[in-house]
């Protein structure tokens, strides 16, 4: 077997780590391990109880896996369901806040709105006090507190800040998106 090159290898080592992804090099290349070890809240598996941005952990997946661009991941994909942050306001908060109204919900699901005059969604102790945004929620974003089973993407959601947060992400992992990957696997 020809040996593969020390900074290959060291390349593929440094990613492994970053990643949490195993390799093994066999007489044909590099093969990947067939299951998947996720680490992390960006690229862990998701359940019914805990299916907060699975398209931007499917878009990180693809990428690490396949090389397949974010911007492919998200642009096709029209189910509203997969694009859904799921936020909680604690007993430390009396409600939300969401275009200049109060609101009594304890659980929002968020989507990121192309719509400008939609506002960020917020929390508040009492009313009149500060409103605080939710972490990493869109600036401008909807709501949907319904059943989305079965829905389809609306042309309001700004499917551009998915893909930010997704390269964001990526970048986090230390993988930079003009380097690709494609090409090591």
């Amino acid at each position: 077997m020809k040996k593969v090159p020390d900074e290959v290898e060291k390349i593929i080592s440094d990613w492994s780590k970053k990643t949490g992804l195993k390799f093994c090099f066999t007489s044909r290349g590099i093969k990947i391990y067939s299951k998947l070890e996720r680490k992390g809240a960006y690229v862990m598996e998701l359940s019914d109880l805990n299916y907060d941005l699975p398209i931007i952990n499917k878009a990180l997946v693809d990428y690490m896996m396949s090389g397949v661009p974010v911007e492919d991941t998200i642009n096709n994909c029209n189910v509203l369901k997969e694009f859904q942050k799921i936020v909680k306001i604690s007993s430390n908060y009396k409600g939300g806040w969401h275009n200049n109204k109060y609101l009594t919900d304890k659980t929002f699901r968020v989507f990121a709105s192309k719509n400008e005059e939609d506002t960020y969604l917020g929390k508040y102790k009492y009313e009149g006090a500060t409103v605080e945004k939710f972490a990493n929620t869109p600036e401008h974003a909807f709501i949907v507190n319904r059943n989305v089973n079965g829905l389809k993407v609306v042309n309001k959601l700004d499917r551009s800040w998915y893909i930010n947060l997704a390269k964001k992400r990526l970048e986090d992992f230390g993988i930079k998106i003009n380097e690709g990957i494609g090409g090591l696997l």
